[in-house]
């Protein structure tokens, strides 16, 4: 039974791997959150079973368990789902960053921020801009923000099975969006990624990126 990780694979019983994205707090309860269609997906239950690492990786329960899908939100607000930890040992340091982070901020168009993702690692881009976007995930649109590749850092920002990672203020360690998608085109000048607002998926989902004192 290894211990969870955000920026390490994930994902439901019935639903595609991404990444781990933060470990957060309902009260004082530790949750995994990453993206819907990680954790729960189109073929998987309000209450999905989660796996980590997930079955396609490896994955088996019961040892690899890490709980049952408890709320999520899949609207303008964000897509995202929380489960809670039942019984596995976890570190809240991002990998492969090593980094803790201590909040939560609202994005700005220039912003250069981070994400730790399972199949990218660390990466780095530019918010290019802030507004509603309708993706294959929500089709009714979400707000969230638009981000491209940063000129010190890899051209490629988003693969498939980073659904669900966190992009970061890598300065003041605030969460700023959680990753829902990518470009589908194979050319380097359309890299892209689309990204949820932390803060309104951390109020819709009632969870903190620390534990509230008791």
């Amino acid at each position: 039974m290894t211990v969870l990780r955000p920026g390490t694979s994930i994902a439901g019983v019935n639903a595609a791997p991404g990444t781990l994205g933060l470990i957060v707090f309902r009260g004082q309860t530790p949750c995994v959150l990453s993206a819907w269609h990680v954790l729960v997906g189109p073929n998987g239950l309000d209450d999905s079973t989660v796996l980590a690492p997930p079955s396609q990786f490896g994955g088996q329960l019961p040892d690899d368990r890490v709980g049952r899908v408890s709320r999520h939100v899949r609207d303008a607000r964000g897509e995202a789902a929380i489960v809670p930890i039942d019984g596995r040992a976890f570190d809240r340091a991002l990998v492969p960053a090593g980094v803790t982070l201590v909040g939560s901020r609202l994005p700005e168009v220039g912003d250069v921020l981070h994400k730790c993702g399972a199949t990218t690692q660390l990466t780095k881009a530019r918010v290019a801009e802030v507004r509603t976007f309708t993706t294959q995930h929500v089709p009714g649109g979400v707000r969230g923000m638009r981000l491209v590749p940063h000129e010190d850092g890899p051209a490629e920002i988003s693969r498939l099975g980073d659904s669900g990672a966190v992009w970061y203020d890598p300065v003041a360690l605030l969460a700023v969006g959680l990753h829902l998608e990518g470009e589908t085109s194979n050319d380097p000048e359309d890299e892209q990624a689309i990204a949820c607002i932390a803060e309104n998926v951390l109020l819709a989902l009632e969870v903190s990126i620390v534990p509230a004192v008791p």
